[in-house]
């Protein structure tokens, strides 16, 4: 599967496929940017320790699921990006289908 060369993902599996929260995630993010990562994958509950001088620098999209961040990894999440340069539905598909994972629209 292709994914955006410019992005990074981070957080704990858990055995359900759910994206748990990880710590020290606001130094992650920036240390990701300053290396050139223009977007980030993150477990949805570590957006709110973000702190918005940092959303302005780094496109930030918050999973709940190992399907979500592979879907966000690809440009085909349909959730909404946490960025002020990219403030529409899915990186570049709108409304996004996903058929190698479930063959239905997200």
């Amino acid at each position: 599967m292709p994914v955006y060369e410019d992005a990074l993902a981070f957080g704990e599996i858990g055995l359900a496929g759910e994206i748990r929260s990880v710590s020290h995630a606001e130094q992650r993010i920036a240390e990701a940017q300053r290396l050139g990562f223009r977007r980030c994958v993150l477990p949805y509950h570590n957006l709110k320790s973000i702190g918005s001088d940092l959303k302005e620098k780094i496109d930030l999209i918050g999973v709940k699921n190992i399907r979500e961040a592979f879907e966000a990894l690809a440009g085909r999440c349909g959730k909404r990006v946490v960025s002020p340069k990219l403030d529409h539905q899915c990186i570049e598909h709108g409304s996004c289908v996903s058929p190698w994972l479930t063959g239905q629209p997200v």
